[in-house]
């Protein structure tokens, strides 16, 4: 149900300050027939003292008073945080400019000249109490809303403590889960060669290699997803050093190639002789991104093809895309494919590289950089590209 905040409805109360005691009765008589509450004082003094203890909502001020005069009164009432914000109309015989002026430097808010007449009197007051009045309801207004702010915000601060912990205990099971996977992952690769040592048959040899394969896919598997549990918790401390990504590229597929040899996959680079690419970024992310990337390129490459790694600059960026030939990517999947254990894009693959783009665009996101995948236009094969930012 909504809250409904309306404004009340009442005549406004004024306080009249005039020495002169006809000039009260006057204005007292003209404001009350309107339905007005009248309250009067016959010094500055006086005033004050009221303003202390009733609430009002205008003040007719005379000017031209003993001991403490108009002008004096209002910078008094100006200066008291109870009163402040009373609007106060002088009451004057002056018509002179500079006295009016005066009135208004020194926080007046408009001036009746004496006589008095009526309509004008009231045509004014009326204007300052809906205005005072509406000041009033919309500070009322502002108290709601910055309560219900604060409390809200409180409300979200809790949430955001609890949601804290559990991300805390989710990333902490998470880590253990992986520990624990990879203590024994480790053990069975060791017996595991130690066993292949000691078999003579084929179909044992096979056998063993694809428990190998699977093995090592485990362990795969386990540093994405440990690696992708620290970088969300922010719990990674970066590193950033000054590389030659050529460099870090050509590292990355020293290392990956000797899974893939049996394939005979070609890798043609497509970088210019005259320039130096450097970046500054984290290494072992780095190195990790390009691992998945390449990794993948590597696996759905059939045997006997290339992958084609260029490397250029595109402002603010140094840019390298990674080229296969294999099948590419389901067009009704592209969109999923950075999306965590994301099993829609099985056109292109099989085997868990949904996780590891997923962890390849948390990277590249944590080193300020862009990632996008696509399908090659001129022949079969997808690509990635990395953008990093430029020294």
């Amino acid at each position: 149900m909504t809250e409904q905040i309306t404004m009340e409805e009442r005549k406004g109360r004024i306080l009249v300050v005039d020495d002169v005691a006809k000039n009260i009765q006057i204005l007292g008589n003209i404001l009350r027939k309107e339905g007005y509450q009248i309250a009067y004082a016959t010094n500055g003094v006086d005033a004050i003292s009221m303003l202390l203890q009733t609430k009002f909502d205008l003040i007719l001020l005379d000017i031209m008073m003993p001991e403490l005069d108009g002008y004096e009164t209002c910078k008094k009432i100006k200066d008291m945080p109870e009163s402040k914000e009373i609007p106060i109309i002088f009451l004057t015989a002056r018509t002179d400019t500079e006295s009016i002026v005066k009135g208004f430097e020194i926080g007046g808010e408009d001036y009746i000249t004496k006589p008095f007449n009526a309509q004008e009197l009231l045509a004014r007051v009326k204007t300052h109490v809906e205005l005072r009045q509406k000041k009033e309801f919309l500070y009322s207004i502002n108290d709601i809303l910055k309560s219900k702010v604060q409390n809200k915000t409180k409300e979200l601060n809790e949430a955001n403590d609890r949601l804290s912990i559990l991300e805390k205990a989710k990333g902490d099971f998470l880590k253990l889960i992986s520990h624990e996977m990879r203590t024994p992952l480790n053990g069975m690769v060791l017996l595991t060669e130690q066993l292949e040592k000691t078999l003579t048959s084929q179909t044992q040899k096979e056998n063993i290699q694809y428990l190998q394969t699977s093995i090592q896919k485990l362990l795969k598997f386990s540093s994405i997803a440990l690696l992708i549990t620290t970088l969300k918790a922010e719990s990674y401390q970066l590193d950033f050093k000054t590389l030659p990504i050529e460099g870090v590229v050509k590292k990355v597929i020293k290392n990956i190639l000797p899974n893939y040899q049996f394939k005979n996959i070609s890798v043609e680079y497509d970088v210019s002789k005259d320039s130096v690419y450097v970046v500054k970024t984290d290494s072992h992310l780095l190195e990790e991104c390009f691992g998945i990337v390449i990794d993948n390129a590597y696996r759905f490459t059939p045997s006997y093809s290339k992958i084609l790694v260029s490397i250029f600059e595109s402002d603010p960026y140094i840019v390298v895309k990674i080229s296969d030939s294999g099948p590419g990517f389901g067009e009704k999947y592209l969109k999923t494919l950075f999306e965590y254990f994301s099993t829609d894009n099985i056109e292109h693959h099989t085997e868990g590289l949904g996780l590891g783009l997923s962890a390849s665009k948390l990277i590249i996101d944590s080193l300020g950089g862009l990632i996008n995948v696509g399908n090659k236009t001129d022949e079969s094969g997808a690509f990635v590209t990395i953008h990093l930012k430029k020294i």
